[in-house]
């Protein structure tokens, strides 16, 4: 048994969708199972799991011996509600863990991911860490509304992106539980090739259609707008230092490993395109 926390997400949904479509026996579970009744039609048992309700955890771990975490975006204290996750996943019996991280974690060790790779670190469970680059469908929710109107607007200044597709992601992370390692494997997976916010936007007006211009936006003011838009201060302060990690060029770094996983070469922004016409 399989199992991915956080199905509901950007790279939860298309892992599970993956691992189903090959074959495997899939758990998907969600605070409420209710958002994930197309996964159950599909195939997989569905199960609640609240990082804030410990009593989740031992039902949803059950007869697991691999599973996907991914730790929610409104989750900056993860000693809180992930830790105690990874003691009961070990309690349980499950073998191996596929940690959704960022581009080397060891050096941002403000970040939440750097401390869950500490954490599976100390324990006993064989491990890939899945060290993810930034999401091209963080245009679809973080960027969308600028995007609508016209505008990727981003306090980034003229840093570059390797821009990477979840889609893609969810068929790495499904290969790392179906043959998982012996210890650890550390994966870095980013889309082909890196490009600023500027050339983004020029991107996307060509295949749009469509005038996208990308507006450079102060620290200050792209805070005031987070919090504007009622997002919790812990998960202002994440975010925020994720915009700074690609301001000084830690999100550029192009590697091949997506594609020699995949078998194929990785999708290209331009395959968001679809998505933001939706």
């Amino acid at each position: 048994m399989l199992l991915v926390i956080g199905a509901t997400g950007n790279v939860g949904r298309p892992t599970a969708e993956t691992l189903l479509r090959r074959g495997a026996t899939v758990r998907v579970t969600a605070r409420d199972p209710a958002r994930l009744a197309s996964m159950a039609r599909e195939g997989a048992q569905v199960m609640r799991l609240d990082l804030g309700d410990p009593t989740t955890f031992a039902p949803a771990l059950e007869g697991v011996t691999g599973l996907l975490l991914v730790r929610p975006p409104e989750l900056s204290k993860v000693e809180e509600g992930m830790f105690p996750l990874i003691d009961a996943a070990v309690e349980a019996g499950v073998e191996h863990v596929a940690l959704l991280s960022v581009p080397a974690a060891e050096r941002h060790d403000f970040l939440p991911h750097a401390r869950l790779e500490a954490k599976l670190r100390a324990g006993p469970l064989s491990r890939t860490f899945l060290r993810a680059g930034f999401f091209s469908q963080n245009l679809l929710g973080l960027y969308r509304p600028g995007l609508d109107a016209g505008a990727l607007t981003a306090p980034t200044g003229d840093g570059k992106v390797a821009w990477v597709d979840t889609r893609d992601l969810g068929e790495a992370a499904a290969a790392a539980l179906m043959s998982p390692p012996q210890g650890e494997q550390v994966w870095t997976l980013t889309g082909p090739e890196a490009l600023s916010f500027a050339e983004v936007a020029a991107r996307l007006s060509g295949v749009l259609g469509r005038k996208i211009r990308h507006t450079p936006q102060s620290l200050p003011r792209w805070i005031t707008t987070l919090r504007g838009q009622g997002m919790p201060w812990d998960q202002v302060a994440v975010t925020t230092a994720l915009q700074l990690v690609i301001r000084f060029g830690g999100e550029a770094v192009v590697d091949p490993t997506l594609g020699q996983v995949l078998g194929r070469p990785a999708r290209r922004i331009e395959a968001i395109a679809d998505e933001l016409r939706a």
